[in-house]
């Protein structure tokens, strides 16, 4: 360990800009000195600066310069800071407050330091340019410039394809691809190498010499590597032909380790293409770039290449996309005429789709061949996700598109700036800042969306309206259940994310928020605050959810209009809408559709661009949702149903389950309304009834999620819950949480009538086990069910071997898995590696495997609490919390070593494997590479009720040294071998050692030579 220099030594380096900010040690890098030092320097330079009146905080950006990994190159990162008071802005800038500063609105209170307010109010925006800027005259003015240089651009492809296909030995290649990556083509319009990788091999594909020079190329440059785009060559030639072509080049044994890798690598393609396979085309189309009809075409092909190993689980080798260049839209559609036979009816129909498509999006008349006067002027200006926008869109008569411009800014002052003042028609519902707005008297509000708080406040005037509602209504044993539960409902709303184990992911989950009841809590007095309700929540779950799964169970309106308000709102906030967030209906749901049938309401719901479960399965696998209906529930059988969800990494049986067991709370109380009568809701709680015991039948052991809106006891005269399955459910503002042994219900979610909606959340492991369904004992596999069982646990595999058979051993839940070879010696496999066993009868091991088990899990099991406890502190604070061998990630760059032989904790930031800065204690790794996860610390730490802080623990091992600068990397080697006893975690025995008197024993006949 070397102690970290002076910081007087950093400063002359960065006063002269011999250093950059990254050289510097952590500790460092926001000293004050250090900073000044750094614009003395010119690394550290000063973009804009000012006050946000939105959000009341003082701003700055900065552009910092960095060195690459490398350290031969200048690169610049940007970094924005904040200060909610002036004197410590004032203080952080040295006093240079008027340099590209923008202070609109301040009124720079409680300072004494020594400034000039006339000069720092003068400016008004930090641009130079408004709308006026972007009207329909400049922006075509703009265009015809564009088509210009779009013009000159297809010339300079063309110039370049030539001298590509001139290329007749690996020199001249070799010269004409540096040139290339000099120009302009690839430095400004980043016109890819491999675009002209591909019009070299198809100017002459019958030309070998050709492809004698491309692969003597290929293996100049990258040697036993066989990468993309050289994959796709196997499309195109005989994979004899490739396979000795890359041979011929080696000249001496491949010793490297690297080497073996790569050249088994290309070994697996030549077989996969010489078995007859065909790889998987994901994408034929035809395009047009880079613009339109003054550009070129191209016929693009997208291939996932598969090896033998992948085929049944699809996962791929890699993508490859093969370009052809077309100088006109004819000659690719001749092309198409006479080359595409090959292609499947299916394939084909598709390309004529897009091909039919390009033709007239070609043929539409341009921007240029309107007249201003023909087209419809559309300006949109709105606040989302902390930014203004203004969008600017001209259709033509028959509302196509003909011209678009947009623009995004950060701060008030460049929005207003740049609409002159003009916010007519702007929605601003959720810009809750504008009531810091101190004059409004130069502004145009006119029709602008502002909730009446603000336009009370603020002396805007709006339309008054009177909002009623006539599908709200309460349940008096829904509000006395809400009475009753509310010291709960206060009490347990951080306990299911406290509850239970931490590993995995999140689901987000809440239910009852019933809209109608938040808008009249609100006390509206327009239009626009009903829409300020609907978005306030939707923006909530949004930014709650942080991209997890969301399970939305039911009564969140009544009112059709409303749901579909939310609904589209939701939409245009959450990008694949139908993957991240899961729907069921409620009973409030059904009431605006009296004589409907069921089936008919739940198909107008299904009209909605959103994931509705109803009565029915969804299941994910490999990323996608897919639905398993009531009927095929129904008519599979058990094995059937096992197998369609063998890879499903998450299963949700959902619907709304109805009271058909409930005596008082049930339809005769009125609870759809004239929709469903006590009989039809018997009927529907039994149909729901059937599927769930079906579900329970055929998969007993995998972790179903049953989202109902009524809780259990309601739908089933024989409450038992599965301790595998996880119960969301709502209805009865009862609120309601159970995390243990025998069952996990999560109904304490339940919004209600008074309550604001937040999301809860509970962990899940989305994975799977593939043998699940395998009793206890020993079964041969083949490398795909192995690959399949390592993916189901998350974990990554690369297993080449083909001189043998895979052994599973299952017992007590745990597997093992050996390896044997053709003269029956047998080899424990740990993922892709095998080690050698001393013995050769498979029984031995199926024997002592549960008694070996126990013996390691006893010591294990201490060391294991430990780290996940600082895991679940880790994540408490804002951190990821991964546990990975013997280290908890706080986040990518920040790190602690969890010492196996003594318990200690190591804090420390890692740039590389080598190089490391240890921290005395982790407050002090917090405090300096992790503010905001120290700011939530410091706010745990001090709870009263908090008796013990594992983040604080190595307060008591503090080093006088402070931080120190460590090379060493023999923590990752304890940290590997810690993995393998984690596999343990996942069920997974992957070593062996004997055991003799009770006592494990390493022998050295058990710890063969490691075979990769």
């Amino acid at each position: 360990m070397n102690n970290i220099r002076d910081k007087k030594y950093y400063i002359e380096l960065l006063e002269k800009h011999q250093i950059y900010h990254n050289d510097l040690p952590v500790e460092y890098q926001e000293d004050n000195e250090v900073i000044v030092a750094e614009r003395i320097g010119g690394g550290r330079i000063l973009l804009s600066a000012g006050f946000d009146i939105i959000t009341q905080v003082y701003f700055v950006s900065e552009r910092l310069s960095l060195s690459n990994i490398s350290g031969d190159k200048e690169i610049y990162r940007d970094i924005n800071k904040t200060f909610e008071g002036f004197d410590e802005y004032f203080d952080y800038l040295g006093g240079n407050i008027y340099d590209n500063a923008c202070y609109y609105q301040c009124d720079f209170s409680g300072t004494k330091k020594k400034i000039n307010r006339k000069v720092l109010l003068e400016r008004q925006s930090l641009i130079n340019y408004t709308i006026s800027d972007h009207d329909y005259k400049h922006l075509s003015v703009d265009i015809a410039a564009k088509k210009s240089v779009q013009s000159n651009l297809k010339e300079d492809v063309k110039v370049w394809i030539n001298k590509f296909v001139a290329c007749d030995t690996v020199d001249k290649l070799e010269k004409v691809i540096d040139d290339y990556e000099k120009s302009f083509l690839y430095k400004e319009e980043r016109m890819e190498l491999d675009f002209f990788f591909w019009q070299y091999v198809f100017y002459d594909l019958n030309n070998s010499d050709r492809l004698k020079v491309l692969m003597s190329y290929r293996w100049k440059k990258h040697g036993y590597y066989f990468g993309n785009p050289y994959k796709g060559l196997f499309l195109l030639f005989d994979p004899t032909i490739i396979n000795n072509l890359y041979y011929c080049e080696i000249k001496e044994p491949v010793s490297d380790k690297t080497d073996r890798m790569y050249k088994k690598r290309f070994d697996n393609l030549v077989e996969f293409f010489l078995s007859g396979e065909k790889p998987y085309v994901s994408f034929r189309y035809p395009s047009s770039f880079p613009f339109r009809n003054q550009g070129f075409f191209s016929d693009v092909i997208e291939c996932r290449l598969f090896s033998p190993k992948s085929q049944s689980s699809k996962t791929h080798d890699g993508f490859i996309i093969l370009y052809r260049f077309f100088e006109s839209l004819d000659d690719l559609i001749a092309f198409h005429d006479n080359e595409h036979q090959d292609m499947s009816s299916a394939e084909r129909e598709k390309y004529d789709v897009r091909l039919n498509n390009l033709c007239e999006e070609v043929k539409k008349r341009d921007v240029s061949d309107y007249k201003e006067a023909e087209l419809t002027h559309i300006v949109k200006k709105y606040y989302i996700n902390g930014r203004f926008c203004v969008e600017q869109i001209w259709k033509d008569p028959d509302g196509n598109t003909v011209l678009s411009h947009s623009e995004q800014f950060r701060y008030f002052f460049d929005f207003i700036a740049y609409l002159s003042n003009d916010l007519s028609g702007a929605d601003l519902l959720l810009c809750e800042g504008l009531s810091n707005l101190r004059d409004v008297s130069a502004l145009n509000f006119r029709g602008a969306m502002i909730n009446s708080n603000i336009c009370d406040s603020l002396g805007i005037n709006y339309e008054k309206k009177d909002i009623t509602f006539n599908n709200i209504e309460s349940f008096e044993i829904t509000k006395k259940n809400e009475e009753q539960a509310e010291l709960i409902f206060q009490d347990i709303s951080g306990l299911s994310t406290l509850a239970g184990n931490t590993d995995g992911r999140m689901i987000n989950y809440i239910t009852d928020i019933h809209l109608l009841h938040q808008i009249m809590n609100y006390k509206p007095k327009s239009s626009n605050d009903v829409r300020y309700v609907i978005r306030s929540i939707v923006d909530t779950i949004i930014n709650e959810s942080q991209n997890n799964l969301v399970l939305i169970g039911g009564d969140l309106s009544s009112d059709f209009v409303i749901f579909d308000e939310f609904i589209s709102y939701l939409n245009r906030r959450c990008n694949s809408l139908k993957d991240k967030m899961v729907f069921i209906l409620g009973n409030h749901e059904l009431w605006p559709f009296p004589g409907n049938s069921l089936n008919k309401i739940v198909d107008r719901y299904r009209s909605f661009p959103i994931t509705l479960v109803h009565n029915e399965i969804i299941y994910k696998t490999h990323g996608v949702f897919e639905y398993l209906k009531e009927d095929e529930i129904i008519n599979l059988s058990c094995n059937e149903i096992q197998d369609r969800l063998r890879c499903a990494t998450i299963i949700i049986l959902g619907g709304i389950g109805f009271c058909g067991c409930e005596t008082i709370c049930n339809a005769n109380m009125g609870l759809y309304r004239d929709v469903i009568n006590r009989d039809e809701e018997i009927k529907q709680s039994e149909r729901f009834l059937r599927l769930y015991n079906k579900v329970l039948q055929a998969l007993p052991n995998r972790k179903v999620i049953v989202l109902t809106h009524m809780p259990m006891e309601s739908w089933n005269d024989n409450v038992s819950f599965n301790p595998n399955y996880i119960y969301v459910s709502g209805h009865t503002h009862g609120n309601y949480f159970r995390n243990d042994n025998e069952a996990h219900i999560y109904a304490d979610n339940q919004v209600g009538y008074s309550h604001k909606p937040h999301l809860k959340w509970f962990s899940f492991e989305y994975c799977y086990d593939y043998f699940d369904t395998y009793n206890d004992g020993i079964y041969e596999i083949t490398a795909d069910e192995y690959y399949s069982f390592y993916r189901g646990r998350n974990i990554s595999l690369t297993f080449n071997r083909k001189d043998g058979s895979i052994i599973m051993l299952k017992k007590y839940g745990y597997y093992c898995f050996l390896y044997k070879k053709a003269n029956d010696r047998l080899f424990i496999l740990y993922g892709g590696v095998i080690k050698g066993l001393a013995n050769s009868d498979v029984n031995y091991y199926f024997d002592k495997m549960d008694y070996l088990i126990d013996k390691i899990n006893a010591p294990f099991r201490k060391y294991e609490k430990l780290q996940k406890s600082i895991s679940k502190e880790i994540q408490l604070i804002g951190g990821k919390g991964t546990v990975h061998g013997c280290i908890v990630d706080v986040d990518y760059f920040n790190h602690i070593y969890v010492n196996p032989s003594d318990l200690s904790l190591t804090p420390y930031a890692a740039l590389k494997i080598n190089k490391k800065f240890v921290y005395p204690s982790i407050e002090s790794l917090l405090e300096n590479n992790c503010p905001q996860m120290y700011k939530k610390y410091l706010t745990i730490n001090s709870d009263e009720n908090i008796t013990e802080n594992l983040l604080s623990m190595s307060k008591n091992q503090k080093d006088r040294r402070g931080i120190v600068y460590d090379a060493d990397t023999r923590i990752y080697c304890a940290s590997r071998g810690m993995n393998k006893l984690q596999r343990l975690n996942s069920n997974i025995l992957t070593f062996w050692v004997d055991i003799e008197d009770g006592e494990i024993v390493a022998k050295e006949k058990n710890i063969a030579t490691n075979e990769q």
